[in-house]
C-alpha cells in the first residue's frame, strides 16, 4: 500500500523530447489521434499521481545490468498501451517511469513505440538518465501543465500538471 495521498510528477528532458517526437511523427496530420493521445496521457498522469504501482497495463521493469533500484528506494516500471489511430508496432505505446515512495515522486523517464525499440531503449541510454536520476538531490516542486511547443503543430498542452526536470 501507498504511504502517500499523492504522488508529484517529474519530467526528464528525454521523456519530454521523445513526446514531442511522437506528436510530430505520428499525429502531425491528425488532430484527432493527436486528441486522443494527450487525452490518454492526461488519464495516465492522473493514475500516476494516485497510485502509480496499480495502473492497468504496467509491470516493474528490470534495471539495466549493474543498477540495483532497492538500495536506492526507487522502483523501475514500464506501462504498456495502445497509441490511438495508429497500427502496427507503432500502436504499441511504451511509457517507462520511476517510483520514489519516499518522496512521493514519479520520474517520467520515456516514451516511445514498439516500433522505435523492439524492447526498450538500449542500456547504453537508459544507464546514464537513471543514474542522474538516482542520484539527484531532488528539486524543489512547482507544479505547471506542460505544454509543448512543436514545429508546425503550434502549443500542445496536457491538462495534468508536472514538474519539468534537467536530465
Amino acid at each position: 500500500m501507498s504511504g502517500c495521498a499523492r504522488y508529484n510528477l517529474q519530467v526528464t528532458s528525454t521523456f519530454e523530447s521523445w513526446l514531442k517526437r511522437l506528436l510530430d511523427v505520428h499525429y502531425f496530420d491528425d488532430a484527432i489521434g493527436r486528441s486522443r493521445f494527450t487525452t490518454f496521457l492526461d488519464q495516465a498522469f492522473r493514475q500516476l499521481e494516485s497510485n502509480p504501482r496499480k495502473i492497468v497495463g504496467a509491470k516493474p521493469e528490470p534495471w539495466p545490468p549493474g543498477r540495483r533500484s532497492s538500495m536506492h528506494g526507487l522502483e523501475f516500471y514500464k506501462l504498456y498501451f495502445s497509441m490511438p489511430r495508429l497500427t502496427a508496432s507503432a500502436r504499441q505505446g511504451r511509457l517507462m517511469y520511476l517510483v520514489h515512495e519516499r518522496e512521493c515522486l514519479v520520474y517520467l523517464v520515456w516514451i516511445y513505440t514498439h516500433a522505435d525499440f523492439n524492447t526498450r531503449p538500449p542500456d547504453k541510454d537508459l544507464k546514464p538518465l537513471l543514474a542522474d536520476l538516482r542520484s539527484r538531490a531532488f528539486l524543489e516542486l512547482a507544479s505547471e501543465p506542460l505544454v509543448l511547443d512543436i514545429k508546425g503543430l503550434g502549443r500542445v498542452e496536457l491538462t495534468t500538471k508536472i514538474n519539468r526536470n534537467s536530465t
